[in-house]
């Protein structure tokens, strides 16, 4: 099951603007920010990572945009990204790293990584692009050297000062539907699983090369102060992540914020339907109401499947105004937490805000011995896993309601 799991993971490892314009008419083209906006969410990042997913009109990936704050200067975080071939030095599970200019500036690189039950290789093109009056240090494009090239997996780094840090944006798309085996069999199951599994992709380098960019810097620099920042820039493209560590690098926290059309009063509905959710949240297949304890007036007996994994909770629940607090009672799952936010959005939309923090690792061997091999796949697993509980949701409140269809209780 360990060596499925690996396999799965493992194959993808590694104003609006087009970057697509460097690698010609093969590259799947990325949008991106101006650097102002980029910039305005360093007070943000001081807290916690963000992340971008946006989808096509049918529900795929469209693009993943994942910003950090680098505790080092730009030009020195762009260099450790450029050498390419000391991967194997700081990038977990490289056991080849190789790199072969070209007379143009860019390079290819050759890579292997090891998952002890299974190898993955690929060659990715490298374009340091020129210089942007805009940008502390010029930005860098990297795509697949498939057939067409940049199909398969494009990506963008920009890198812009704030203070005496780096606030860090890559545009990525990675497409997960042409591996085929374990994971084209999950995305089949479980379409919506496809963002977490592009975010571990791209997250595992992302959070690489921030990692030994700050080990080389040495003593933190100057950082911009933390604080509250508008996201709404972000919204009005897709569906945002915050991404919250604690103090050993293990995530802590997952926050995901996104708009919908329904009415906040359906939505709140929909999530309080606890006992309903295995008939419209695909990765539930039981939700059965529980007898209530005393100081909980809600339980509900849930198990949360994916092909090779299932989680079997006992959760309690309670509302309070436009809010709906879940605790793990029993069950696979004790002591996770979940607490969903229904607010009016900007003009006739809602906004849900789903928080969770659930150690899944606790409740599977499977999982434990996938964070020893890379502890940042937690980073996807935890985001595709609760992706499908949210977008569930959503989706059923959009559809219009039943005639005669009772409020929840």
């Amino acid at each position: 099951m360990l060596s499925g799991l690996i396999l799965l993971l493992g194959l993808g490892l590694l104003g609006e603007r087009s970057a697509a314009a460097s690698f010609g008419k093969t590259a799947v083209p990325l949008r991106t920010f101006s650097p102002e906006q980029v910039r305005s969410l360093a007070p943000l990042l001081r807290q916690s990572d963000l992340t971008l997913l946006e989808s096509e009109p049918g529900g795929q990936l469209r693009q993943v945009t994942f910003f950090t704050l680098v505790a080092a200067p730009p030009t020195l975080l762009r260099s450790v990204l450029l050498d390419a071939g000391k991967y194997t030095d700081f990038v977990r599970n490289f056991v080849s790293s190789k790199v072969t200019p070209r007379p143009d500036g860019s390079f290819e690189h050759n890579y292997q990584l090891s998952y002890r039950v299974y190898t993955v290789d690929g060659t990715h093109l490298y374009v340091p692009l020129p210089a942007d009056p805009q940008a502390a240090a010029p930005p860098v494009e990297i795509m697949d050297q498939d057939n067409p090239p940049g199909t398969a997996r494009h990506y963008r780094w920009e890198f812009h000062a704030v203070a005496g840090a780096t606030v860090l944006v890559v545009y990525g798309y990675t497409d997960m539907h042409h591996s085929g085996g374990l994971i084209g069999t999950l995305i089949k199951r479980v379409p919506q699983l496809e963002h977490g599994l592009a975010l571990v992709t791209q997250g595992a380098l992302v959070l690489s090369m921030k990692r030994q960019a700050e080990q080389m810097y040495g003593p933190a620099p100057l950082l911009p102060a933390a604080g509250s920042a508008s996201y709404d820039f972000l919204l009005d493209r897709g569906l945002v992540v915050f991404l919250r560590s604690n103090a050993e690098g293990r995530l802590s926290e997952v926050s995901l914020v996104d708009r919908s059309s329904a009415k906040t009063d359906v939505l709140l509905d929909r999530i309080k339907r606890l006992a309903e959710w295995s008939s419209f949240i695909p990765t539930i297949t039981k939700s059965v109401d529980s007898a209530p304890r005393e100081g909980i007036p809600m339980m509900v007996d849930l198990v949360q499947s994916i092909p090779l994994l299932s989680f079997h909770t006992l959760f309690g629940a309670r509302t309070s105004g436009s809010s709906v607090d879940m605790y793990g009672v029993e069950g696979d799952l004790r002591g996770a937490r979940m607490r969903w936010d229904v607010t009016p959005g900007r003009g006739a939309t809602s906004q849900v805000v789903l928080r969770s923090s659930q150690q899944f690792d606790r409740a599977s061997l499977v999982i434990r011995q996938l964070y020893k091999l890379e502890p940042l796949f937690e980073y996807g697993i935890n985001v595709g896993l609760q992706l499908v509980l949210l977008l569930g949701v959503k989706n059923r409140a959009e559809q219009a309601p039943a005639a005669g269809t009772p409020p929840a209780q």
